[in-house]
């Protein structure tokens, strides 16, 4: 029992609830179960949940409210979870537009490449018609020259027929300063854990360097990838 309760002491990777609230000081939005066939029910309760917990928080916002959504490294980011999430909100009919970020675009995703008009080098922004779909390409200047706070509201007021704007950010390990300047715009930052892998020190870090940079925006941790026999415990 004292060996369990040391290694208990001294883990110091994200696993529960509590870790998110009272150990990082995180607005919780969501906590999910791994998604498996035998837990179906449990894993899309919490996810309409969490749709619910986002859209609370962000209901004094301006529209469209602003979702950055960035991760500590590529191990805590789960593209087969967020098209889920994109699926609840085409379901809950939330008008979203998508922005994705990285450094080589398909050649689809290029028709609708943003840097342009972020850069302000075109008046208007690309309109990604039927795929609610833009991409801002990581490319040397995004580096040297990132867009401005005032280019990056613009982007808000050229897409007011939306509800919201999910941002998909890049490893904030990767650059740091630029992931800081993009969330400063937001309404709320979201940071996914993987359960019992996302360290609590290096989310601490990135927590308390976002409430200097995006200090408007409410900061949200999302727990997801609980092995069934531990979720109710830990939610």
């Amino acid at each position: 029992m004292f060996i369990l309760l040391l290694i208990e002491l001294f883990n110091l990777t994200i696993r529960s609830k509590t870790d998110l609230s009272e150990a990082l000081h995180l607005e919780v939005i969501g906590v999910l179960p791994e998604r498996t066939p035998k837990n179906r029910v449990d894993f899309y309760s919490a996810l309409q949940s969490m749709v619910a917990s986002c859209d609370a928080t962000l209901a004094g916002a301006e529209r469209p409210a602003v979702v950055m959504i960035g991760t500590l490294s590529q191990k805590d980011w789960d593209e087969g979870l967020f098209n889920e999430i994109l699926e609840v909100l085409a379901i809950k009919d939330i008008n979203f537009l998508r922005i994705r970020s990285g450094e080589e675009p398909s050649s689809t995703e290029c028709r609708y490449l943003l840097n342009d008009y972020l850069y302000g080098l075109a008046d208007t922004p690309p309109r990604p018609e039927k795929t609610q779909h833009l991409f801002f390409k990581l490319d040397d200047l995004a580096f040297i020259a990132p867009p401005t706070p005032a280019r990056l509201l613009e982007l808000r007021r050229a897409f007011q027929d939306y509800d919201v704007i999910l941002w998909e950010l890049f490893e904030y390990q990767s650059n740091p300063q630029l992931f800081q300047q993009l969330s400063a715009v937001a309404d709320l930052v979201v940071l996914p854990a993987t359960y019992g892998k996302t360290g609590k020190i290096a989310t601490a870090g990135c927590r308390n360097a976002l409430q200097k940079a995006a200090e408007h925006a409410v900061i949200g941790g999302l727990l997801y990838n609980i092995e069934s026999k531990y979720y109710h415990w830990v939610n």
